[in-house]
């Protein structure tokens, strides 16, 4: 099967919280913090997230830094769990300035972030799961053009953790 294809399968997987919040606490270690992660999801929920992009800002906060603070990425400039840069603390009246090391603040700016591009739709697409694939990709990557057919390397977690859950309850459904 063609890898985007089952990337695309994979995604559209219907998961809930709990399956989520298992990837998150595999993927955190230590660092896992499940209140932490009821509130990204809670986040999702109140800005919009399309159900099929649901633990998004999980997948990417496990990929960028493993929920770790002490993660510093970008020769030094990238801090905290999805590794905001120092724009993310400049603006001091703006409502989106942040304490890059606030996880719950960081969160919620991530994905403010995403949807909040969704809306711009440069590449014109029809489609909510394309337009919010493009905001992701616009929202962590430099404003180099509308991006139209790229994707966050964090999407490909979101679908292994799908995979890897329903995997899980067709086992669990065999078995019993």
């Amino acid at each position: 099967m063609n890898y985007l294809l089952s990337i695309i399968l994979a995604v559209f997987t219907q998961t809930t919280d709990v399956d989520l919040i298992k990837k998150a606490e595999e993927c955190a270690g230590e660092n896992a913090d499940i209140s932490l992660f009821q509130k990204m999801l809670d986040f999702e929920t109140q800005n919009h997230v399309p159900v099929e992009f649901r633990g998004f800002s999980l997948a990417a906060a496990c990929q960028e830094s493993s929920f770790s603070n002490d993660r510093v990425g970008d020769h030094g400039k990238a801090k905290g769990i999805f590794q905001f840069h120092h724009w993310a603390e400049r603006h001091i009246d703006s409502p989106l300035k942040i304490k890059r090391l606030d996880k719950e603040a960081s969160a919620k700016l991530w994905i403010q972030r995403v949807t909040h591009r969704m809306h711009q739709n440069p590449c014109g697409f029809d489609s909510e799961s394309k337009r919010f694939v493009n905001a992701w990709v616009r929202a962590i990557r430099s404003p180099k053009g509308a991006r139209c057919n790229q994707w966050p390397k964090h999407l490909t977690t979101l679908a292994e953790w799908k995979k890897e859950i329903a995997a899980d309850k067709t086992m669990l459904t065999v078995s019993d």
